[in-house]
């Protein structure tokens, strides 16, 4: 597994960048939650996609909907 270079919280800048860039960057990286009762949830990111919104794989190809907004809000938002 490759081995994340970010040891800090990114800015919402880092996602500004094409997903193409962006999503190797991100494996290997450490996400942290930390819940409302204390509780700390983890884990590590073994795998990312990329797409274009003009290819038919993405889930935003065919129309923006309720369920796909997340595809175009702001950088930094996450769709999984």
């Amino acid at each position: 597994m490759a081995q994340c270079l970010l040891t800090e919280p990114v800015p919402q800048a880092f996602f500004a960048r094409p997903a193409e860039v962006v999503a190797p960057e991100l494996i290997g990286c450490l996400l942290l939650k930390r819940q409302a009762d204390g509780e700390l949830l983890s884990g590590v990111i073994v795998e990312t996609e990329a797409y274009c919104q003009s290819e038919p794989a993405c889930h935003g190809y065919r129309r923006r909907t309720p369920s796909n907004e997340t595809l175009f809000g702001p950088p930094g938002n996450w769709y999984v």
